[in-house]
């Protein structure tokens, strides 16, 4: 097992792309995923393991979801990173801890020393700080090894009023690298990644070649049932752990959360750790207050889909609505 005995390692699906990425005639990658279904564990603990501490390869993680005040400043800060001289593990460590209010980094040919905010308010960037991503882009290639820039939720930088200036100032760097750079740009939202490569007048249109996070399978719940069975020192039945990964579609977060709650009360049944962990997710999603909001009429219409209702739209739709009682 992994140092994180939790953690699956997709190790067909990392091969495959570090390969393509490295080998392949494309050099720059979109991944889709929606959020909880480990687009950014894969990025730190399969894919940059892999090019980093197995390949020797540069590696670059930026999260533009880590804060998004200031974009260029984070860009800037985890680029610097990739220049030191620490293990990828070791970063993977230091970024459990929260982002500084404000860092120094040196120029990458070191004779100037920047500081940054990185909870800077939004601000047009100064041409001096696009040169300077320029530079760290350029002091990271490497024709013989390429240098892997991974961008987290990179739809971000679209809602971003600095974003336009960044990334045309990203796209000039990655081009003028050429080889020497290789990147994968992932996102929780399909329409907002999708808009950052597919718009005509965009920085990125046409940059980038999809690729699709693998399911997850039976793989993935043989390993969550021997993590289990290590962290808790107790067995679950197979038959249970499918049943109740078909209930969260697959979603290895949610999975994992009701695996906690199981092993941390070994009186509740699966069904009320089921019901738990449906509670917590609500709660941390504010789906109580977004309710509280609502009209009468949304929460119907919301009820009618959740019971999978035949004819929503037609007359045993509006028959379920007319009879709905005031306190619903």
């Amino acid at each position: 097992m992994s140092s994180d005995h939790w953690h699956f390692r997709r190790v067909p699906f990392t091969q495959n792309t570090f390969a393509a990425m490295i080998n392949g005639p494309s050099k720059s990658f979109t991944l889709f995923g929606p959020r909880r279904t480990g687009k950014t564990e894969w990025l730190r603990q399969d894919l940059g393991r892999l090019a980093a501490d197995h390949y020797g390869h540069r590696v670059a993680y930026a999260s533009l979801w880590e804060t998004r005040t200031a974009p260029l400043n984070v860009l800037l800060y985890r680029l610097s990173e990739a220049l030191q001289p620490r293990s990828w593990s070791e970063k993977v460590v230091s970024w459990a801890g929260a982002l500084p209010i404000k860092a120094r980094i040196k120029s990458p040919d070191g004779t100037a020393e920047v500081e940054l905010d990185l909870t800077a308010e939004a601000q047009r960037p100064a041409p001096k700080d696009l040169l300077l991503l320029d530079s760290y882009c350029q002091a990271l290639a490497d024709t013989s090894q390429p240098a892997i820039l991974m961008f987290d939720e990179f739809q971000e930088l679209a809602n971003h009023p600095d974003g336009p200036d960044i990334s045309s100032a990203l796209r000039t760097a990655l081009d003028t690298a050429g080889r020497g750079l290789v990147s994968i740009f992932t996102g929780s939202s399909m329409e907002g990644l999708k808009t950052m490569f597919s718009d005509r007048d965009a920085p990125f249109f046409n940059f980038a070649t999809p690729i699709v996070l693998e399911p997850l399978g039976d793989g993935f719940l043989d390993h969550q049932i021997k993590a289990f069975r290590k962290s808790f020192a107790r067995t679950l039945d197979p038959a249970t752990a499918r049943a109740q990964f078909e209930i969260v579609d697959g979603n290895p977060e949610l999975f994992q959360r009701w695996l906690n709650i199981l092993g941390q009360n070994p009186n509740l049944s699966p069904e009320e750790a089921t019901r738990l962990t449906d509670q917590q997710f609500a709660v941390d999603q504010n789906y109580f207050s977004d309710w509280r909001r609502m009209s009468r009429a949304q929460r119907q219409f919301l009820r009618l889909v959740a019971d999978d209702t035949p004819g929503l739209f037609g007359t045993t739709g509006a028959e379920k609505i007319a009879n709905w009682s005031p306190d619903h």
